[in-house]
């Protein structure tokens, strides 16, 4: 983390702005497909004059706000840099944000463990010994640790969100069943408690669609109680669920609707044994238990 410092606009020492620092070669917006808003690219000649900085489009205003920060200065080490471009912000430190970056030639300062960014049409397996065959053509002694995909990488960058998502899917799974067999138990409970009210209002002529219709409006009532409560519950909880979120809101209309409709059909077919008995109470046993 460096800070990004005018010299013609000087600041206190805690107001200035935080960004983070990257080193590139000229090709590596067009690789990475980081649009440049305004400006130019790095190019070869200036390794003549290689006191040039591309800044994030958040580090540009960070540290301009509303000026056009195109030939301006700034300062780095000691060292008056001019801005040459302005590259559109990027998610490079995580999935999550998209941090002020402060873009600089390789070669003013060659970083001693430098990364390359390789973009091809061949798989990670086929690029992978060709481009350890090029670096080693140039030195043989280098070492080259890993060569891996951008895909790899971010899977690997959001693996413990992946488990968070794979553990709470599970109790919400859990939870699904158990409510599942919750709504069966209590309607089965119900309807055999009312097996002989049920037989004397068929006994009264009442047909069994009315029984049916009985039933389910009376186990409505616990179910949409439910719903309300996880609305409220979802609602409160959507500011820790925002945290494990990438571009997604919290508060999905389709997700809810979704899970709204999930758990609607799973209570009717928790209901449906319940709901059947109910429509098929012999009216002479049930007074003749009565």
């Amino acid at each position: 983390m460096d800070g990004l410092v005018r010299p013609d606009h000087p600041v206190p020492q805690g107001q200035v702005p935080i960004v983070n620092r990257r080193f590139i070669s000229p090709g590596y917006f067009d690789s990475m497909e980081i649009p440049l808003l305004a400006g130019r690219d790095f190019k070869e000649n200036d390794r003549e004059n290689p006191r040039v900085v591309i800044l994030s489009d958040k580090a540009a205003k960070a540290a301009f706000a509303e000026e056009n920060p195109l030939g301006r200065a700034l300062k780095h080490w000691g060292r008056n840099y001019t801005v040459v471009g302005i590259a559109a912000d990027a998610r490079i430190n995580d999935l999550k944000r998209d941090a002020p970056i402060f873009y600089l030639p390789y070669w003013d300062f060659a970083p001693q463990s430098p990364v390359f960014m390789v973009r091809g049409s061949q798989t990670i397996q086929t690029l992978g010994p060709e481009m350890r065959q090029i670096i080693w053509g140039v030195d043989p002694n280098i070492s080259i640790p890993t060569v891996v995909s951008l895909e790899a990488q971010v899977i690997e960058s959001v693996a413990t969100e992946r488990f968070q998502t794979i553990i709470l899917s599970g109790f919400g799974i859990a939870a699904l069943l158990l409510a599942v067999l919750g709504i069966h138990g209590v309607l089965a409970y119900s309807v055999s408690q009312r097996t002989q009210e049920l037989g004397i209002r068929i006994a009264l002529g009442s047909n069994r669609a009315g029984l049916v219709r009985l039933v389910l409006v009376d186990a409505s009532y616990p179910i949409v109680a439910g719903v309300v409560l996880g609305l409220l519950g979802a609602a409160a909880a959507a500011r820790w669920v925002r945290s494990m979120l990438y571009e997604t809101s919290a508060i999905d209309p389709w997700a809810i609707g979704l899970s709204l409709a999930v758990l609607l059909i799973a209570a009717l077919s928790a209901s449906l044994l319940p709901v059947c008995k109910a429509a098929s109470v012999d009216p002479m046993q049930a007074l003749r238990n009565e």
